[in-house]
């Protein structure tokens, strides 16, 4: 989709900002540059098991609706990566650039998938099917936590090390999409 806010798409996918095709603000219509930085993370991907056997145990709670333990479930899948089934040819074509995987091919579903081990491993693999024209959509999966950031307003984070000048993630960057969505509706 051409259309969205922040990171998520019109249909509703989450996307890496670095995976975004044509970027665009919807509030000044520049491009965004991507920058290197550092910030603190807490590694959610220790915690699938745990998380897991957390959403079996609510599976069998009758006060918690189904919808809730499968859309946690979703996020405690392996990093997979989907791609449309017209596009296989061209998938066969790099599929030896990319890191070890496995292929499932539901006749069902219109994409096939292929999984990786590592989110490293799908992150690399995705930069090499950019690179070759390979349209795809990556598959929900735990990723590390962002818990700082380098905004100048934002609650100071102690300094650590060589990390200074950081900001604790307090969440006041998830309104951007909002923001740009009342924009954009006020200029319609």
């Amino acid at each position: 989709s051409e259309k969205g806010y922040a990171d998520e798409c019109d249909l509703g996918h989450q996307y890496m900002p670095s995976s975004l095709i044509d970027p665009k603000s919807t509030l000044t219509g520049e491009t965004p540059v991507m920058r290197d930085v550092v910030n603190w993370y807490f590694r959610l991907t220790e915690y699938t098991k745990l998380l897991g056997e957390y959403v079996d145990r609510i599976k069998k709670m009758p006060n918690v609706r189904s919808l809730v333990s499968k859309t946690i479930g979703e996020f405690l899948e392996p990093p997979v990566v989907h791609i449309k089934k017209e596009l296989r040819e061209d998938y066969e074509k790099i599929k030896d650039l990319l890191a070890h995987h496995t292929l499932t091919d539901d006749p069902k579903k219109p994409s096939f998938t292929i999984c990786f081990d590592t989110l490293d491993e799908r992150d690399a693999a995705t930069e090499i099917m950019a690179h070759h024209g390979l349209r795809f959509r990556t598959g929900k999966t735990l990723v590390p936590f962002r818990l700082t950031g380098n905004i100048e307003w934002g609650v100071k984070a102690p300094d650590l090390e060589d990390e200074k000048g950081l900001t604790v993630w307090v969440w006041p960057e998830s309104l951007w999409a909002p923001i740009s969505f009342t924009c954009a509706y006020l200029k319609s």
